[in-house]
């Protein structure tokens, strides 16, 4: 090796006792020593030069060979005070790593010079006078000038070299370090740099394996000699131990960066399960999809071996959420029945319990429309174990307001909804903001109250558009269209909610679903079908409804369910015989089964049967009006209206005007107030009727008071519904008349029934005779049948 003149001339000007050149195994320190000797004329020995041996102010010159450094700087010291009397200076190699302490006081008094191994290491003139011919830059950058790899560097791709390379690095090098410090190199092989805050401060040394390690502009760690990468991460492959606690580093790293999935994943990669697991609970645990989103949390669980899944309960929670998310039922209904529910490593604590029961009640809350309140009393058991754990506890209000919805009690499922917001607010988390605005919103719709709805689907819209992730949701976005189209039908803007359903008819598949939601979802798609007077389309997609409704939920209620739903196509098509059949046989199945109608079902029931009885009451005359009186069914504003309709229905046909105009102003003024005008435009062909009557008897009184503000806005709303309903070449009005001909009326009746003259009968049924050349009612009956304008 050249002589490194700039070295030596900075080495013979230090003029303290002792000069020390510390450096690890390849750093040229014996040489420099060496070339620093022949320099000032003297000798290196390999065992400690005695003072008294050698003539005053000369350089002694010592590299030992063996031995423990601490041992020899003890020898070291004892000669220091010879040394100063005698003004010479004592130069020796050494090779430790880390503060000494018994270093401090002879430092602290100047006693003793350390060159540590940064100062041996070559720099890039160096290099160049050494290869003249060569790109001196580049062999700095990959070496940072360490000695043994400067001065082999023209063998340093030769094979021979990479074995003594690797054998160098494995034996003399590492071994020299503490455990963490190997680790350290380690993990910035994997890593290119690495968080200070990654590594135990109070072992934290990087001065003393400077330049191996360096610090860049940011403060971070990095690897100071890339050519080390290689050699580190073959070691690394023959180490586990090594491997491991190197890759803890860099998972750390990357968690304390934000780099969620990357500390999984180079934790579980590198078999660090607790790690792994540490970081999926500090990200969300069980709830981590809602804070990180789905897709994300597929990524993450598809990291973990397939077996964790149903051995970690936090990871089994996550799971269940994620099929039910992706509408994966009987997936997730097999993935419970899987889990190990009755594990003693689960009932350890009464947090861990209570996410067992929460994943029970998850299960039974998501396949079944119906719950019974013994089981929401159970449930209720479990809050007080979510104590500290506001995740859990979420989740918990979430299952709980399912639980009250299947059981149509919309306001009490509203209010635990209230409090899954205020901790999602609390923590910010944006996508259960925007959950619980969109299920109060569903809730409000449910009861009758459209305008708050519409004030929660903005504020679910909001939540939303806040949403890290929200570029990698798509049903999320619909389910916004559907609340805004449900709003659209309940406050009575039905063209614009017939675009709604043809807009997110796509959320049928491949998206989060459950009984509750199922069951409003398709009612939507089935009352436009039936404001279009679509009945063909009404069928095909009830019947298309019913089987996505089984596949999802085979249980009794979608049985019902549907049936009532036909019930109400049948009673939109006046055909109250065929409407009563139905209800018939719901009622005899269900006198020895009389669970099956109830819950979110019940009042459904309950106002198509009073519907059905004023129906036939009305138009076939049958004797049923002892089961019909005033008295409310519900405390609801949606089924309270619908079944006042019907009162009033009956007292309009039976022409009691006299009890009738007080009840008709009231609810007309009511709708109007709650912008709830849905039920009222089921009922349009008589309403309609009704509410020009009572306008005209003593519209003068009624000039600038509510009732004005009312019969207009429903003025509004009938004109924009009839004046684009067509069925083929029928009108709307056309269609009635032909259909309640089909069901033996006479002209009279079906006047009545419509709330229209005789002679506007007569019109109607002469218009068709003659646009469509035919002369008698058995032709146009048979023309009705013909084009599947009737049954």
């Amino acid at each position: 090796m050249q002589p490194r003149l700039s070295l030596i001339h900075q080495l013979a000007a230090i003029k303290t006792p002792i000069v020390i050149l510390n450096g690890l195994p390849g750093s040229g320190k014996s040489v420099v020593l060496k070339q620093l000797a022949d320099y000032l004329g003297q000798e290196l020995r390999t065992s400690l030069p005695q003072p008294e041996q050698h003539s005053l102010g000369c350089e002694l010159f010592w590299d030992p060979v063996s031995g423990s450094f601490q041992q020899h700087f003890q020898q070291v010291i004892d000669q220091l005070p010879e040394l100063e009397a005698r003004g010479q200076t004592l130069y020796m190699t050494a090779s430790w790593v880390g503060a000494n302490q018994w270093l401090s006081s002879a430092l602290l008094y100047q006693k003793v010079s350390i060159i540590e191994q940064h100062q041996l290491f070559m720099s890039e003139y160096e290099i160049q006078t050494w290869y003249p011919n060569q790109d001196a830059t580049e062999i700095w950058l990959q070496t940072t000038g360490w000695p043994v790899l400067v001065a082999n560097w023209n063998d340093i791709k030769a094979e021979r070299f990479q074995d003594s390379w690797y054998d160098f690095v494995q034996t003399r090098i590492l071994p020299q370090l503490p455990f963490h410090q190997q680790q350290l190199l380690v993990a910035l092989a994997f890593c290119p740099t690495l968080n200070h805050n990654s590594i135990n401060h109070q072992q934290l040394n990087i001065e003393s394996v400077a330049p191996l390690i360096q610090l860049n502009s940011l403060g971070e760690m990095r690897l100071g000699v890339p050519y080390l990468r290689s050699v580190l991460q073959r070691i690394a492959g023959n180490e586990l131990r090594l491997y491991q606690g190197a890759m803890r580093l860099v998972s750390k790293h990357h968690h304390l960066a934000g780099q969620r999935i990357e500390a999984i994943q180079t934790a579980v990669q590198s078999s660090n399960f607790d790690l792994a697991m540490r970081w999926f609970k500090d990200n969300g645990g069980g709830m981590y999809g809602y804070y990180h989103g789905y897709q994300e949390l597929e990524q993450v669980l598809n990291l973990f071996p397939e077996m964790m899944l149903k051995q970690e309960l936090q990871l089994a929670w996550a799971k269940m959420l994620a099929l039910l998310k992706s509408h994966q039922s009987i997936e997730a209904q097999h993935f419970i029945e899987s889990l190990p529910l009755d594990n003693p490593v689960w009932l350890d604590s009464p947090q861990q319990r209570g996410i067992v029961n929460l994943i029970k009640s998850k299960q039974k809350v998501y396949f079944s429309s119906t719950t019974e309140q013994l089981q929401v009393d159970r449930q209720q058991t479990i809050e007080s174990s979510f104590a500290d754990h506001h995740g859990a506890l979420m989740s918990y209000y979430s299952s709980t307001s399912v639980s009250y919805s299947n059981q149509g009690e919309w306001f009490q499922a509203a209010v635990y909804q209230d409090k899954e917001l205020a901790l999602a607010k609390k923590y910010d988390i944006p996508y259960l903001i925007f959950y619980c605005y969109f299920n109060k919103a569903r809730f409000d719709l449910r009861m009758g109250y459209p305008t708050k709805a519409h004030a929660h689907i903005t504020q679910a819209e909001r939540a939303l558009n806040r949403v890290s992730y929200r570029r990698t949701l798509s049903y999320e976005h619909n389910f916004i269209d559907l609340a805004n189209g449900l709003y659209l039908l309940m406050s009575g803007h039905i063209q614009p909610a017939i675009l709604q359903w043809e807009k997110v008819a796509t959320l049928r598949k491949h998206s989060e679903v459950w009984p509750d939601f199922l069951i409003q979802f398709h009612s939507f798609g089935l009352f436009t079908q039936l404001f279009e007077h679509s009945m063909d389309n009404a069928y095909q997609l009830l019947d298309e409804l019913h089987y996505e409704f089984l596949v999802c939920f085979a249980d009794d209620s979608g049985h019902t369910l549907f049936t009532l739903l036909r019930v109400l196509i049948l009673q939109q098509q006046q055909r109250w015989v065929d409407g009563q059949k139905y209800l018939d046989k719901l009622t005899n199945h269900t006198m020895t089964s009389p669970q099956i109608i109830t819950g979110n079902l019940q009042e459904l029931y309950q106002w198509l049967t009073l519907r059905n009885q004023v129906g036939m009451l009305c138009i076939h005359q049958q004797k049923r009006a002892a089961t019909i009186t005033d008295t409310p069914l519900s405390s609801y504003p949606w089924i309270e209206v619908a079944n006042q309709l019907q009162i009033i229905k009956l007292r309009w046909f039976k022409r009691e005007y006299a009890q009738l105009q007080a009840p008709l102003q009231e609810l007309i003024v009511r709708c109007y107030r709650l912008d709830l005008w849905f039920p009222a435009l089921l009922e349009s062909d008589w309403f309609h009727a009704a509410t020009q009557w009572l306008w005209k008897k003593d519209k003068h009184r009624h000039v600038n008071t509510p009732l004005e503000a009312a019969v207009k806005a429903w003025q509004q709303r009938h004109q924009a519904l009839t004046s684009n309903v067509e069925i083929e070449e029928l009108s709307a009005k056309q269609l009635q008349i032909v259909q309640r001909l089909a069901e033996g009326l006479s002209n009279k009746q079906i006047a009545q029934y419509c709330g229209i003259s005789e002679s506007t009968v007569k019109f109607h049924l002469k218009n068709l005779f003659k646009q469509h050349q035919i002369k008698n009612r058995q032709a146009l009956l048979a023309l009705a049948k013909s084009k599947n304008w009737i049954k």
